[in-house]
C-alpha cells in the first residue's frame, strides 16, 4: 500500500471510530436512495470462529471493507462455539465462552461495521442425535442461548457497557438459523411435501417463535428473521420448496410473527436470471397470504471465479454483484438487504469452486479483486456516498 493511501484509510477509520451511531464514513454528497444497514457482505471465512487469520490479519482485510463503503457483516454465532458444554446438572447455570464473538464484534465496530449475526446452529449436547446441525430437543436451552446474545450484544447489552470506548453498533435484527428447507438442518423436512404433515416447517417455526420470544423479552423492538431460504422450485427428495416451507410454519402456528424473510439465490446464469428468481419468490410467498410485501433479505447471492464453479471472471462478477445490489434494492418487490457472499476465501484449491467465491484478496489484503471495487462502488452510490447520485427511480422487477 503506498503512503498516500495507507493514510487515507487511517484518517477514515479514525473518523469512523469517533462518528455518531448512525453516521458513516463518508457524508453524503446525494440524497441516498438506501437506509444505512442495506448493504453488505458475508464474512464467515474471514471472521469465523475457526478462521486461520490472526487479528490483524482479520483488522487489514476490514480496512479495506469500510474503505469500499461496506458496512454491514453477516457472519454465525454458533451456539456450539459458545456453549460447548450442557448447563450444570445441578444448579441449570449456562458456561457461555465469548471470547471469539467478542473478539470478532469488537474488529468490526472499531472499523464502523456492523455485526448482522446468524443464531445457529444446534449443540452436540442439545440434540437428540448429538449433531450440532440438527435442531435440539427442546427449546428451553436454546431460548436461553438466543436471549444471551440479546443481552450481551443488543441494544444495551453487556458487551457494549464492559467497551465504552468502541463505537457503539448494537444488534437489532437476527437471523435465525441458515438454509433450513435445505442442507444446514440434520432433520425431517419435507417428506411428503404436504403442507401440515411434514415435521420440518413444523420444528423450525418452533425454533423460530422460541428464539423470538426470547430476544424480543431483551428488546421488544428486534426485528426477527427466518433464516436464508434456498428457492428450490420443485419439490426434490425431502427438501422443501421456499412455499411448502413457509406455508408449513404458518400452518403449524398461528401467532407465526415474522419481520423479515431471507432468501439465497445462487445462478450460474448471472445477475438478470437472480432478479427474475427474486421476482418468483414474491409473487409466490405473496401468494401464501402474508402480509403484502413482507421484506426480503437476499443475504446470500455470489459467483466464484475459479475451481468447479461457474466459470464467471472477476470482472463479470463485479458487473453483477453491481447489477443486482442495484436492481434489487431499487426494485418494486421490497428488498431492504442485500449481503453477497462472501468477502473472502481461501483461494487454494483450484478443484473447488467453496475456494472461489471471496471478492477480497487473501494474500494481500491492500488489493481487493475488481470485483471488490465494482460492488463497493455501487453500495456506495445507493448510499448517496459516491462520485454520483443513485437512481432515484423504481425498477420494476415484481
Amino acid at each position: 500500500m503506498n503512503h498516500g493511501r495507507r493514510l487515507r484509510i487511517l484518517a477514515l477509520i479514525a473518523a469512523a471510530l469517533t462518528a455518531p451511531l448512525a453516521a458513516t464514513m463518508h457524508a453524503s454528497a446525494f440524497t441516498p436512495r438506501v437506509p444505512p444497514g442495506s448493504l453488505g457482505v458475508n464474512a464467515q471465512f474471514l471472521m469465523g470462529f475457526a478462521g486461520p487469520l490472526t487479528p490483524a490479519q482479520k483488522s487489514a482485510q476490514l480496512d479495506e471493507v469500510r474503505a469500499l463503503g461496506i458496512g454491514l457483516m453477516r457472519m454465525d454465532a454458533e451456539w456450539q462455539g459458545v456453549e460447548p458444554v450442557a448447563p450444570d446438572l445441578v444448579t441449570g447455570a449456562h458456561t457461555y465462552h465469548w471470547n471469539a464473538l467478542d473478539l470478532a464484534v469488537s474488529l468490526m465496530a472499531q472499523h464502523g461495521i456492523h455485526w448482522a449475526p446468524i443464531v445457529d446452529y444446534g449443540t452436540t449436547w442439545a440434540s437428540a442425535t448429538n449433531d450440532e446441525f440438527s435442531p435440539p430437543r427442546d427449546d428451553t436451552a436454546w431460548s436461553a442461548y438466543a436471549s444471551a446474545l440479546a443481552h450481551r450484544y443488543g441494544p444495551g447489552g453487556s458487551f457494549w457497557s464492559t467497551n465504552p470506548t468502541l463505537p457503539y453498533l448494537p444488534v437489532k435484527t437476527w437471523e435465525i438459523w441458515n438454509e433450513q428447507n435445505a442442507g444446514f438442518w440434520n432433520y425431517p423436512r419435507c417428506e411428503t411435501h404436504t403442507v401440515g404433515v411434514d415435521i420440518g416447517p413444523q420444528r423450525y417455526a418452533d425454533l423460530f417463535m422460541s428464539a423470538r420470544a426470547a430476544i424480543t423479552a431483551f428488546d421488544p423492538a428486534a426485528r426477527i428473521m427466518v433464516g436464508g431460504l434456498v428457492p428450490i422450485t420443485t419439490p426434490s427428495s425431502s427438501a422443501c420448496t421456499v412455499q411448502e416451507f413457509l406455508a408449513g410454519m404458518r400452518a403449524h402456528r398461528s401467532d407465526l410473527a415474522v419481520d423479515v424473510i431471507a432468501v439465497h439465490i445462487y445462478d450460474g446464469r448471472g445477475a438478470g436470471a437472480v432478479l427474475s428468481e427474486l421476482a418468483v419468490l414474491r409473487h409466490t410467498i405473496d401468494s401464501l397470504g402474508w402480509t403484502a410485501g413482507i421484506p426480503f433479505d437476499l443475504n446470500e447471492n455470489g459467483w466464484p471465479v475459479g475451481g468447479n464453479g461457474f466459470g464467471m471472471t472477476d470482472q463479470q462478477r463485479g458487473d453483477m454483484l453491481a447489477t443486482v445490489a442495484d436492481q434489487a434494492l431499487r426494485s418494486n418487490c421490497n428488498v431492504t438487504g442485500y449481503v453477497p457472499h462472501t468477502w473472502l476465501t481461501a483461494e487454494q484449491n483450484p478443484a473447488n469452486g467453496e475456494d472461489w467465491f471471496g471478492v477480497g484478496n487473501p494474500v494481500t489484503p491492500s488489493s481487493p479483486h475488481g470485483s471488490a471495487i465494482a460492488y463497493g462502488s455501487m453500495v456506495q452510490t445507493l448510499q448517496g456516498t459516491g462520485s454520483t447520485a443513485p437512481d432515484p427511480s423504481t425498477v420494476v422487477l415484481c
